[in-house]
């Protein structure tokens, strides 16, 4: 059960049995015979009143973020942002949690929480070669692929892009981005630093396209 139905069922259920004490209470109000079973009305009512204080201040005031319960939130944020999600399971026991978000142009992204750093949320979008320019730039001198990789890492620089090494022979890219996970954590900055890293994504995946389609 979500913590926002508990914390309605909790009001609903202590508003109901105040009332439902109250009345007991007035109703027998003055009938000598009747004063142990007020009393306990009176202590239902008591206990619902408590019930639906709590439930009131849970609603008012929302949950904390905390590293134990940041899954939950990234869940319904991303369900809220209309995006397709995934939970993978891990192979390792690196991660807490770990989510694939896909997006209409065939990108993906990865939202987790890792052993590693267990107080940030980790973002991570992976970009690799396509087949056809792999082979672009595998035609590419020496000198023309070092200005390549040269060129690549100087628009993820000017982007300000944090990623691996752009030199590696496979051109195996994963980005990064870090959330710190705290109570000033929101729907908004999750969506945001979200969108962030599919333009960082985006961004490499074009300037490759272009510089090595510009070299064919």
């Amino acid at each position: 059960m979500s913590t926002e139905l508990s914390n309605l069922l909790l009001v609903i259920l202590g508003a109901l049995g105040l009332v439902v004490s109250l009345f007991g209470v007035a109703i027998r109000r003055g009938i000598q015979q009747m004063s142990f079973r007020a009393l306990i009305l009176l202590i239902i009512g008591m206990v619902s009143a408590v019930c639906l204080g709590i439930g009131l201040y849970r609603i008012a005031i929302p949950a904390r973020i905390t590293p134990d319960t940041v899954e939950e939130k990234v869940k319904l944020w991303l369900d809220n942002f209309g995006v397709t999600t995934q939970k993978i399971s891990s192979e390792t026991s690196e991660v807490y949690f770990l989510t694939r978000v896909s997006y209409n142009d065939s990108t993906s992204i990865f939202v987790s929480r890792s052993k590693g750093l267990p107080r940030y949320l980790t973002l991570a979008a992976r970009v690799t070669l396509a087949p056809e320019h792999k082979a672009l730039l595998d035609k590419l001198s020496k000198e023309d692929r070092e200005r390549f990789y040269v060129h690549l890492r100087l628009e993820m620089s000017r982007a300000g892009i944090r990623g691996t090494s752009t030199q590696d022979p496979t051109l195996d890219i994963t980005i990064i981005r870090l959330i710190p996970i705290t109570d000033e954590l929101t729907e908004a900055t999750l969506i945001d630093r979200v969108d962030a890293i599919h333009r960082d994504e985006l961004i490499v995946i074009d300037t490759i396209a272009l510089e090595l389609e510009h070299k064919e």
